[in-house]
């Protein structure tokens, strides 16, 4: 919504509360963590095309109502009851958020929020708990994180490919 051309090209939303808390509803920023995400105060400001002052004035009236928590030193946002209205479709997709979770800034709201994320997956069954449980763990070893990295060393299949076009590309400038 936010990226698309049309939308884009709308008036945009006067600065309050309703339309802050569709922005952190629905904005560029929000991940595969329901209600959890890094995003810092000028920023948003500046995606709502906002003044700093009228964003603040509308974060205040969503975090005085509980909708919202934030960090902004940290750049972190959580949305409390994220997860209840937004419900994981299994366990597995609870395990996705691994990547995501890894990459939030350490701080005091991350821990809370992880404690409510916690809680409000109780309510949705055990199994989700456990998941939850899981990608909290630390990574048991070093093939586990070489495994989510890129290779810094080609394959020979890819140098083979490079070599070709390198070739091709001589040949060319080469007059052949």
């Amino acid at each position: 919504t936010w990226s698309d051309e049309k939308f884009r090209a709308l008036s945009g939303i006067p600065p309050s509360g309703q339309g802050l808390w569709f922005f952190l509803l629905t904005g560029p920023h929000t991940t595969a963590i329901p209600g959890l995400f890094r995003a810092g105060r000028a920023a948003m400001a500046e995606e709502l095309d906002w003044e700093q002052e009228a964003f603040d004035e509308a974060f205040r009236e969503v975090s005085e109502q509980g909708m919202a928590k934030a960090d902004f030193k940290a750049k972190l946002v959580w949305l409390p009851k994220a997860v209840q209205h937004n419900k994981p479709e299994s366990p597995n997709v609870v395990r996705s958020w691994r990547v995501e979770i890894d990459l939030l800034p350490e701080c005091e709201l991350k821990r809370e929020a992880i404690a409510g994320i916690r809680a409000a997956l109780g309510a949705i069954g055990a199994p989700y708990v456990e998941a939850f449980d899981e990608i909290l763990q630390p990574r048991k070893n070093a093939e586990e994180k070489a495994s989510l990295k890129p290779s810094a060393k080609p394959s020979a299949k890819a140098m083979a490919n490079q070599e070709q076009e390198q070739e091709q590309e001589i040949g060319v400038k080469g007059g052949k």
